[in-house]
C-alpha cells in the first residue's frame, strides 16, 4: 500500500469524501428499499504500481461478484463494488423475497445487484467527483464480467493507474456482508483530484 496524497490533510479530506458518499448511498437505499440500511467504512487504502498489482491478485483468488461504473471527463476510470458471491446471493434473496433455492446469480438477481451497486457507486463517485468543471460523466452500471486483474490490465500499465480501496460493511435488516469498493483512476486523474481537494482544504483552513 502506498499513500498518494500530497498531504495528510489531503488524505483525510479524501476519506471524508468517501464517508460522505457512503452515507448518501445508505440514505438512498433506505428510502428505496424502505428498510434499515447501514453502510460503514472500515478502511480506506490507496494503491499504485506493484501494490495495486498485488491487490488485484488477492481479489482474483476470492469468489467475488460485482458491479462496475465507468466514468470519464476530468476524472476517468472505473468504480467497482465487489462482494463475496455467497453473501451477494443471500443479500439479493433477502431484498427480493426470492426463494434461496440456488447459490448462483441468475439474470434477475444480477439485475437487482446492479441496481444496488449503482446506488452505492453513484453515491460515492457523486461526492468524490464534485467540484470539477466540466462535470464527470458516468456510464450505465453493469455487472462485472471480467476478472479484476484483467480489468486492471485493460486500464494500462499499473504504474499509470491509482486505486482507492474502500473496505465496507453493509447491513440490511438482519443481513450483513463485507465488501469492497475499488476506484481505479487513469493516469492524470488523481493529480486533478488532489488539485481540487487541495483547493478545498485551502479554503477551509
Amino acid at each position: 500500500m502506498s499513500a498518494i496524497g500530497s498531504s495528510d490533510r489531503g488524505n483525510e479530506d479524501l476519506k471524508e469524501r468517501v464517508n460522505a458518499g457512503v452515507r448518501r448511498a445508505a440514505d438512498v437505499l433506505s428510502a428505496t428499499l424502505r428498510a434499515s440500511v447501514r453502510l460503514e467504512v472500515l478502511l480506506v487504502e490507496l494503491f499504485s504500481g506493484p501494490d495495486l498489482e498485488r491487490k488485484a491478485r488477492e481479489l482474483q483468488m476470492e469468489a467475488l461478484c460485482g458491479v462496475q461504473l465507468a466514468f470519464k471527463g476530468p476524472l476517468s476510470g472505473v468504480a467497482l463494488l465487489l462482494l463475496p458471491l455467497a453473501d451477494a446471493v443471500q443479500l439479493v434473496v433477502a431484498l427480493t423475497d426470492d426463494q434461496p433455492g440456488t447459490s448462483e446469480l441468475d439474470s434477475i438477481r444480477i439485475a437487482t445487484l446492479v441496481e444496488l451497486g449503482s446506488v452505492v457507486l453513484n453515491g460515492v463517485m457523486g461526492v468524490i467527483g464534485s467540484g470539477f468543471e466540466p462535470r464527470v460523466r458516468y456510464a450505465l452500471p453493469v455487472d462485472l464480467d471480467d476478472p479484476v486483474e484483467a480489468l486492471l490490465t485493460s486500464r494500462g500499465p499499473a504504474r499509470d493507474v491509482t486505486a482507492v480501496g474502500v473496505k465496507t460493511r453493509c447491513t440490511i435488516e438482519q443481513h450483513r456482508t463485507t465488501g469492497e469498493i475499488l476506484l481505479l483512476f487513469d493516469a492524470g486523474s488523481v493529480e486533478r483530484l488532489w488539485t481540487v481537494i487541495g483547493r478545498e482544504v485551502g479554503v477551509r483552513s
